[in-house]
């Protein structure tokens, strides 16, 4: 489930990511990114059907489970909890701790 909510959000902020990474600028870069982003979680959920730890049915579950948790994300939590004040508070306080 966590490699399937890592890709969905990181391909829905493929806008956002073009503005850090330069390389993503180009169309087809993004779209190669993103099934990239892609096969790396389908290889995760491979992988654990293959060494038995799941089943195929789990993993399609986590799948659409971490599709949701992606878009939960989005939309709800992280950019209003990114924007409170509170974070600002803490990420100072980790600056001013590295100087002491």
């Amino acid at each position: 489930m966590r490699a399937f909510t890592i890709c969905s959000y990181l391909s829905f902020r493929i806008p956002l990511l073009k503005s850090w990474l330069p390389f993503l600028r180009s169309e087809l870069v993004s779209i190669l990114f993103v099934c990239c982003l892609f096969f790396w979680a389908c290889l995760v959920a491979i992988s654990r059907i293959g060494r038995g730890r799941h089943f195929a049915l789990d993993c399609y579950a986590a799948s659409v489970c971490g599709r949701v948790t992606s878009l939960v994300l989005l939309t709800c939590t992280v950019d209003r909890f990114l924007s409170t004040s509170f974070f600002i508070f803490i990420s100072k306080l980790r600056i001013i701790s590295y100087f002491l």
